[in-house]
């Protein structure tokens, strides 16, 4: 199943376009001018990434003609690895490390923006914070040395070693991307860092951006800590699920015991039917982060409604459908107790011009009550259904997901047996 990948910001320098594959490059390097690693090798401090880049049989890539920006972590930035983490690693991974440190082009410190998402050489995403002269890589890391002219390149000196994903957990993860500090402080604030960094989990996190907590700040502003940790369990799984694992109308447990409902159509993944996934697959050592467009909150009515329907009663006998609209809703209009067809993952009300004398319900293949305008229905609280009752009005609002999509059977007037008519439901077409 495809997911639609978007990327969240991309580097608006020109010279990166014309210089993202240095093996088409056709200009020599000059033999009397020293390279990036001639640069390192004569530099004491940066002897272990020199090591490095000869065992992995890199540095003869990084001698070639470029232009290369190499960020350089000193002998005081590897020794500061966990211990013993250096030397575990395979020539395969101690490569995937190296390659993250580099770009196929030439950028100077002063054509840096202010924040910007860039690609390295081993494809993954490097994300820059520059301020005057201070530059942070990835949020923990930050240039030493910067504009060291090479003949084929650029060397920036960092001190901290840069990562990628997939040797961080997903709380690391979330750090390095300047765009969900909002989201790790609510982490920090919650007191589930830890949880979260715990090796031997398997997490998935949907992870709304700085932009979408700035568009409930005042909501979250008023969140006991308690109410706040709820929120924050709600972006949780207890499972790795990459965007192959999911699909259209799945419903999955998050940590706080209530379900999400996935959504998936023309590639384009939302959670809730109302949160976009704007970038996947970001896979660590513990788990993965899909960013999310929008803070999913749980049992919240934020989310919009995809049909409408409009009953009747004809006395005390019948039902009739007076109109619809909206998506996946079939049914013949003023035909009495007609089927009424409906689609799994998709947000309904029901508007019952006759409540006062015909309170609406839905029933399972038992006669259970489910759902009824009463409030007596065994589903009322069921949270992925998210079932409100406007009462005065006659109105039931839900989200046929879940038990409730499983379950459902019919459509009833609690008082009267004759008033009764089928419910279908169906599976969206991808």
């Amino acid at each position: 199943m495809r997911l639609y990948h978007y990327l969240l910001a991309m580097i608006s320098l020109a010279f990166l376009v014309s210089a993202c594959d240095s093996s088409s490059s056709t200009s020599a390097v000059d033999p009397d001018e020293p390279t990036i690693v001639d640069i390192a090798v004569a530099d004491d401090n940066l002897s272990i990434l020199v090591g490095a880049l000869v065992d992995t049989n890199l540095d003869g890539a990084l001698d070639g003609s470029g232009p290369f920006t190499v960020f350089a972590p000193t002998n005081d930035a590897f020794e500061a690895l966990p211990e013993g983490l250096l030397a575990s690693l395979t020539t395969e991974q101690l490569s995937e490390i190296l390659t993250y440190h580099v770009l196929e082009a030439e950028v100077g410190s002063g054509a840096l923006q202010p924040e910007q998402i860039v690609a390295t050489l081993n494809g993954d995403d490097l994300f820059i914070q520059a301020e005057g002269m201070n530059v942070t890589l990835n949020g923990n890391s930050s240039v030493t040395t910067a504009d060291v002219l090479a003949a084929n390149g650029v060397i920036h000196v960092i001190d901290t070693v840069l990562l990628p994903d997939a040797f961080g957990n997903v709380v690391e993860n979330a750090q390095k991307r300047y765009f969900l500090s909002a989201l790790v402080d609510a982490v920090v604030t919650a007191d589930l860092a830890g949880a979260l960094s715990d090796p031997d989990a398997e997490f998935t996190v949907f992870a709304p951006t700085n932009e979408a907590f700035a568009a409930i700040e005042d909501v979250v502003a008023g969140l006991s800590i308690e109410e706040l940790t709820e929120v924050l369990l709600y972006h949780v799984v207890d499972a790795r699920a990459l965007s192959g694992d999911l699909q259209d109308g799945q419903t999955i447990t998050t940590l706080g015991g209530q379900d999400l409902t996935v959504g998936i159509a023309d590639g384009v993944v939302t959670i809730n039917g109302s949160a976009v996934v704007t970038s996947a697959d970001n896979d660590g050592t513990n788990g993965v982060i899909h960013v999310i467009d929008a803070v999913l909150i749980p049992g919240g009515e934020e989310t919009a409604v995809d049909g409408t329907i409009t009953i009747n009663n004809v006395g005390a006998s019948a039902w009739v459908v007076e109109s619809f609209e909206g998506e996946g809703i079939s049914a013949e209009i003023g035909v009495e107790n007609t089927t009424i067809t409906l689609q799994e993952g998709l947000r309904y009300e029901i508007i019952n011009l006759g409540s006062g004398n015909h309170p609406f319900q839905f029933r399972d293949g038992s006669a259970e009550v489910l759902v009824a305008e009463a409030g007596n229905g065994s589903l009322q609280d069921y949270e992925p259904a998210n079932v409100v009752v406007d009462e005065e009005n006659g109105i039931i609002t839900f989200t046929l997901t879940g038990n409730l999509a499983d379950w459902v059977a019919t459509y009833n007037c609690a008082p009267h047996a004759s008033m009764e008519g089928d419910i279908v439901v169906t599976s969206a077409i991808l």
